[in-house]
Parts: C-alpha cells; sequence; structure tokens
C-alpha cells in the first residue's frame, strides 16, 4: 500500500478495484483518512454520499492491501532453489587435471 505516502501502485486497471463513480471522490480519501472532513463538524455532518465514498473507498483499500499480503506469502512460500537443483539443472562444474 501507500505506507503513508498517499501514492499506491496499481497492477491492474483502477476500475477493478474503485467503481467508476468514485473515481472523482478519491482525492478526499487521504483527507478522510487524516480526520478531515470537507463540512465543518462530525461524520453526522456530511452528506450521505460522501460517508458511503469513503466507506466503499476503504473496502476497496482493504482488499488491496489483502492482495498484496497474499502476494508476498505466495512469493515467500516458493521453494528457493539449493546448490544441489541446480547441479541437476545444469550438471556439476568440470573438474581440470592438471
Amino acid at each position: 500500500m501507500c505506507k503513508g505516502t498517499g501514492v499506491v501502485e496499481l497492477r491492474d486497471c483502477p476500475y477493478r478495484v474503485v467503481p467508476r463513480h468514485l473515481m472523482s471522490m478519491l482525492p478526499f480519501y487521504s483527507d478522510w483518512q487524516a480526520g478531515r472532513l470537507p463540512v465543518d463538524g462530525g461524520v453526522l455532518d456530511q452528506s450521505n454520499y460522501f460517508v458511503e465514498s469513503m466507506r466503499c473507498l476503504e473496502q476497496a483499500a482493504s482488499r488491496l492491501e489483502a492482495d498484496e499480503a497474499q502476494q508476498r506469502m505466495s512469493a515467500s512460500q516458493k521453494p528457493h532453489q539449493t546448490g544441489d537443483d541446480l547441479k541437476k539443472m545444469f550438471g556439476s562444474p568440470s573438474k581440470k587435471k592438471g
């Protein structure tokens, strides 16, 4: 995820992560996370559309984080090749007699 930078690298179509109708709300998401709201007051003073949009964006961010964690876990569980495995693949280096 963004690790506090406010930037997320997407490796897929952004519309698969964030519905089209919420794309215009993306600029406000970091403000929402920081507790800055567009209308003075609390969450109940915000429009229903704004609050629901932010909740949908939170869900999308959670899905991204879960997918990223799953990818990291899958990558770490791949077997590492040992020297013996490489010898089987490429053969043993020939020894020079001298």
